[in-house]
């Protein structure tokens, strides 16, 4: 088998969250006998990909060119409730375009200010999650965490305080000026097929909260994990899923995240947050 495929094969069995559902014998000769029918390193390892089962681990060829879509801002207006409208984010969390991110987020969180929020992930696709996470973070909660369970048990624990994401004590992204934190404030989250990845580990993130929260929409994307990338020598990168979200009740997820309300729009979140503000 050529060595490229034997490296992919090593590091997916080395560190893949479910690892222990593949026969990596079985998984080297099938890989090795598609190459020799002619197929594409990517084609050769999809049932090694189906067996392990996550839906997040992939191999993506290398891209041409080094242009990167910039990405959009988050939106939104108020009114007795609000409305924060939240889209991927691409690009390193320590540059300037983060901070322009979670400031326009934060913009929309300031006084005066609604007693309820509505927080629409539809659409949201992931990207870096630590950006993301500062431009909810006021809503969040003071008691919000988001971890990542990993194979053998260790947990990686993010959250936000006055500004700053933390990894367990580890300072990751902090932006200046913060918002003042809105853990009272009734909280109606928007989601749809298309939420995904670390757009479905923000809604993880809001799980649990103790002033409320319920989720309208549609079930999300279903990859609520975490990758680790590998970029390899011809220039591929091989994601492999290593860790599995979890809320700060302790419960994990590795599948779609299902709504409280199927169908709720933004609409009949309002509606719900009428209802529940005091």
């Amino acid at each position: 088998m050529p060595a490229p495929a034997e490296h992919v094969l090593r590091l997916l069995e080395a560190h893949a969250f479910y690892a222990d559902r593949v026969d990596w014998t079985a998984a080297a000769t099938g890989v090795a006998e598609a190459l020799a029918r002619g197929l594409s390193l990517d084609e050769a390892l999809k049932p090694v990909f189906a067996a392990l089962g996550d839906r997040h681990s992939s191999l993506r060829q290398a891209e041409g060119g080094t242009h990167t879509a910039a990405s959009a801002l988050p939106d939104g207006h108020q009114g007795r409730t609000g409305y924060l409208r939240l889209p991927g984010f691409t690009g390193d969390h320590r540059s300037s375009a983060a901070k322009r991110y979670v400031k326009a987020a934060w913009a929309l969180l300031r006084p005066p200010c609604p007693r309820g929020w509505v927080l629409d992930l539809r659409g949201n696709r992931g990207g870096n999650l630590f950006p993301m996470l500062a431009a909810a973070g006021p809503l969040l909660g003071a008691d919000a965490r988001l971890a990542y369970l990993k194979r053998g048990g260790n947990r990686l624990t993010y959250r936000y305080a006055r500004g700053t994401v933390y990894a367990d004590d580890r300072r990751l992204l902090s932006v200046r000026r913060p918002p003042s934190d809105l853990p009272d404030a009734p909280l109606a989250v928007l989601t749809d097929a298309r939420t995904a990845s670390s757009a479905e580990g923000v809604l993880v993130a809001c799980l649990g909260r103790a002033a409320g929260v319920r989720v309208f929409g549609a079930p999300t994307a279903g990859v609520p994990t975490g990758n680790v990338s590998h970029l390899l020598p011809d220039g591929s990168t091989l994601a492999i899923t290593t860790s599995l979200a979890t809320d700060r009740l302790g419960r994990s997820y590795d599948g779609p995240l299902p709504p409280d309300d199927p169908g709720g729009t933004e609409a009949t979140a309002a509606a719900w947050l009428e209802a529940n503000l005091t």
